[in-house]
């Protein structure tokens, strides 16, 4: 501190390699510490002992403590006596000789991906169960589609999202024939929907969809379009800011809400392709159950019915 306030200059090489060494300490920190949380186990490294090589050792070393745990994980959850490898063993068993459908190989991918382990929690000095993410599919997914091209892709999507339209349709109308009494559609979701039982059911379907989406559709204009309304009128009252930096306000109102219009019909197309496939119908007796008053225990007095219209008391004042 006196050199600093003699001569500052003598100081300024050490100070520079202070800086340069708290920098470099820096962000060898938020590297290892990044890859852990994204890896979710420790590497092992310090930062201290990684601040004395140059960056193009830093980077060998931290790839191979990464390469080590995942390959240790991998041995861990996929080896000869791994957790997946148990778990699946004990699913298969559980499921005996019957044939794998859709829905067993959906629980055995679900079975694969999350893991449960118990752990000590110090606050509560009690056993816990956590439920974690073993496998991440979106890289396997990844994967698959990366020597797709964008159209094939494109048209691979739509495909599955006019199957799973017409899916929604089979089943709206199944549901509504179910509510109005008729006998249920053999096979479910009218396969191929040649028959009249299908036929009837598919276009009761689409009736009740097209009601459904006429709905979702005025729901989202109602909402987003009110959102619209207040930026606009807020863009309305900020714009004259604009003549501080030599532009035309009316110019920039035009242009800016020209804009915002154009977003909101984005807005408004995601928001209606975003909930139209999770409307599901709802079982006749769900139905039925929200109608049916609970009956009053026995014993109890009957409640008294109501009056259809009562006539307000004047208060005097």
């Amino acid at each position: 501190m006196r050199s600093l306030a003699e001569n500052p200059r003598e100081l300024e090489d050490d100070i520079r390699n202070q800086i340069e060494a708290f920098i470099v300490n820096l962000t060898l920190t938020r590297l290892t510490a990044t890859i852990e949380f994204r890896l979710g186990e420790s590497l092992g490294l310090e930062a201290a002992e990684l601040q004395e090589l140059d960056w193009d050792e830093v980077a060998e070393r931290v790839e191979d403590k990464t390469r080590e745990l995942l390959d240790a994980r991998q041995e861990r959850l996929l080896g000869e006596d791994g957790l997946i490898t148990r778990d699946l063993a004990s699913a298969l068993e559980r499921q005996g000789v019957a044939p794998l459908d859709d829905q067993a190989r959906l629980r055995l991918l679900a079975l694969m991906a999350q893991g449960a382990r118990t752990y000590f929690n110090s606050k509560t000095h009690r056993q816990m169960r956590q439920v974690f993410t073993r496998l991440h599919y979106v890289y396997l997914g990844n994967a698959l589609l990366a020597d797709i091209s964008a159209e094939t892709l494109a048209d691979d999507v739509l495909e599955h999202l006019e199957q799973a339209q017409t899916a929604l349709r089979c089943a709206w109308g199944e549901s509504e024939l179910r509510r109005l009494g008729a006998p249920p559609v053999s096979p479910p979701f009218s396969e191929k929907m040649g028959g009249t039982e299908g036929g009837a059911a598919e276009e009761l379907g689409r009736r009740v969809q097209t009601e459904i989406y006429r709905q979702v559709l005025l729901g989202a204009i109602t909402e987003l379009w009110v959102d619209y309304l207040t930026r606009v009128e807020a863009l309305r009252v900020s714009i004259g800011l604009e003549a501080y930096a030599q532009r035309d306000p009316l110019v920039q109102y035009k242009s800016q809400a020209s804009e915002m219009f154009q977003n909101l019909l984005g807005e408004i197309r995601a928001a209606v392709i975003s909930r139209i496939f999770l409307y599901q119908p709802r079982t006749f007796a769900a139905a039925q159950a929200e109608l049916v008053p609970e009956p009053a225990p026995s014993g109890a007095p009957a409640a008294p019915a109501q009056p259809a219209s009562r006539k307000k008391k004047r208060h005097r004042h």
